[in-house]
């Protein structure tokens, strides 16, 4: 078990990395198995975003658990927990030795009791020196080898599977560690990296974006070289690699939606539009979009449209960073479609992302002026095909009415003494906005889906929906941290009466023109930070959101013009 201290320096750890809001030998055989193309019997109409990979993540995507560990914690004796010294390692990142009295922990996976969905590992490593298991993860002796750990996980409510290296050879040091799921060993050896029961859950859809998966909001990337690699010890730190995405789309048959980083320079937008082209299946498409939300000003690529378009344009430039927003995409789209994919450009779709809920902030985007001033055609002329929105509602039941509107947290409290804990209410307010004004509940949706399309049509474009779904979340507000909100929002979430909710919002969405509808996300456990997941953990069938979602994808199929086409011969 670990310490009092331990646990509070792992939770404190993860607690600073939770959302605000959420090739070759490494893996093996990913060219060769993963890589062919598997397409669903049914492919439906809906996008689906997928969660971050981490330790704490129910999604489990990959059959090695490695890949969702977080960096190496370096302990020392007599030292505080995670405080030892700098550890030495390789270009993989895997250790290369360690002091006297050193060791290197690897924290592989949070149980949570009722999410687990394996209690059993296989760990296999190369290299010589001594490894051990702490907190949740048990080693079984009698079923265990040389460099092959049989590793038994507690499911116990909210613990920690730790792998430590305590002793390594510094000429044969402990290194490509591998961690599977004892039902899924099979499978690993014959070189497959998704999981299979993962899988199983994708084939409802057409498009995955992977905006959190390469750590879009975070990234510091500019260059090709500094970009994740396959061969990475875990894709935690710098996150998922292009290959393996691109690997995953085309056993799926999925549309992949990249996220270039904010700060990625004209060669790493090429070579990334050249690795999509020479590696993913012909008949896929390609959604591309410039970062995530640069209008959002708690992320930092908003921070750097600001200063890179006041910086270029002069101080006095109020909307510099959408300007800067819309030349950035303009030139990322001319990059895929005029340089790499020139005669094969309608297999990108360029993405604009604009603010949903600040009407005519788009327009300095797809026009520009400034840049037009220096001589280009507008934003919108270089090969954008659409606007991007997120399609949320929330019924502003964290108490927030909206910009100069009354505070409602009180009279939403007041609710939690209904019978039924407030529930009809909440639902009421959530679609219909039964007990006050709210900009965003699902009636009132419709009216900005409507607007956007009418927008995007005087350009020439479409509507796609980069995020949608629920957010009923105290996430932000000052309700964050109150147990009764938390408690409140979470029943909202998993009441009957969200797929109602959800159907309408995704019927408002069809009804008003909007193409590609990406659900914000798959697989998360629900928490203060929000109820994100469709499903709550890899174990859970279903759920009212997820019910909704597939039967939508699936049985609405694809409505708008050219979507069941992505070849050149396509719209």
């Amino acid at each position: 078990m670990v310490t009092q201290d331990e646990r509070a320096g792992i939770a404190h750890a993860q607690a600073l990395a939770s959302p605000s809001s959420p090739a070759n030998s490494v893996v093996r055989g990913a060219q060769a198995s993963d890589q062919r193309l598997v397409r669903p019997s049914a492919k439906g109409s809906l996008g689906m975003g997928l969660a971050a990979v981490s330790d704490w993540s129910t999604e489990y995507p990959f059959l090695d658990f490695t890949k969702q560990a977080r960096p190496w914690i370096s302990q020392q004796e007599g030292k505080a927990w995670g405080a030892g010294d700098p550890l030495e390692l390789d270009q993989n990142g895997w250790v290369r030795s360690l002091k006297r009295g050193q060791r290197a922990d690897l924290l592989f996976l949070t149980t949570t009791k009722d999410a687990l969905p394996y209690s059993r590992f296989s760990v296999t490593y190369k290299g010589k020196g001594r490894v051990g298991y702490r907190s949740a993860a048990r080693k079984l002796i009698s079923e265990s080898q040389p460099n092959h750990d049989v590793v038994d996980v507690t499911g116990m409510d909210e613990d920690y599977a730790i792998l430590s290296i305590e002793q390594t050879d510094p000429s044969d040091p402990i290194r490509e560690i591998s961690i599977v799921p004892i039902e899924h060993l099979d499978a690993y050896r014959q070189g497959n990296v998704f999981n299979p029961d993962w899988l199983k859950h994708m084939t409802p859809f057409r498009a995955m974006r992977f905006m959190n998966w390469t750590q879009t909001n975070d990234t510091r990337q500019q260059r090709w070289n500094e970009r994740p690699r396959v061969q990475d010890y875990t894709w935690v730190l710098r996150g998922v690699p292009w290959e393996i995405i691109i690997d995953l789309a085309n056993k799926l048959g999925a549309e992949p939606w990249v996220n270039v980083p904010h700060l990625a320079d004209d060669e790493y937008t090429r070579e990334l539009a050249d690795l999509f082209r020479t590696r993913l299946a012909p008949g896929l498409r390609i959604y591309v979009e410039h970062s995530n939300e640069v209008w959002n000003w708690r992320f930092p690529q908003a921070q750097h449209a600001n200063v890179a378009g006041k910086g270029r344009w002069g101080g006095d430039v109020g909307d510099a960073f959408m300007q800067w927003h819309g030349v950035r995409t303009a030139e990322i789209c001319d990059i895929w479609k005029q340089q790499v994919f020139a005669g094969d450009a309608r297999r990108v779709h360029c993405v604009l992302g604009v603010q949903a809920g600040w009407r005519g902030l788009e327009k300095a985007a797809l026009e520009c002026p400034k840049w037009v001033g220096e001589g280009h055609a507008p934003c919108y002329k270089h090969g954008i095909d659409s606007l991007g929105i997120a399609a949320y509602f929330s019924g502003c039941l964290d108490g927030d009415a909206g910009w100069k509107k009354a505070d409602r947290t009180e009279q939403i409290r007041g609710w939690f003494r209904d019978p039924d804990g407030g529930l009809d209410r909440a639902f009421g307010q959530l679609i219909e906005g039964s007990q006050f004004e709210c900009a965003d509940t699902v009636r009132n949706m419709a009216a900005t889906y409507e607007y956007f399309k009418k927008t995007a049509e005087q350009y020439g474009l479409v509507i796609v929906a980069y995020e949608g779904g629920q957010h009923v979340t105290g996430n932000g507000s000052k309700i964050q941290d109150d147990p009764a909100f938390i408690s409140f929002h979470l029943a909202i979430n998993r009441d009957p009466r969200m797929g109602v909710a959800y159907r309408k919002n995704l019927e408002a969405w069809k009804k008003a023109g909007g193409t590609l509808f990406v659900h914000y996300f798959d697989i998360g456990k629900p928490s203060k930070w929000g109820s994100w997941g469709a499903l709550e953990s890899l174990r859970q069938a279903t759920s009212p959101k997820w019910q909704a979602l597939t039967d939508f994808s699936l049985n609405q199929g694809c409505w708008w013009s050219g979507c069941d086409r992505t070849r050149a011969d396509g719209p």
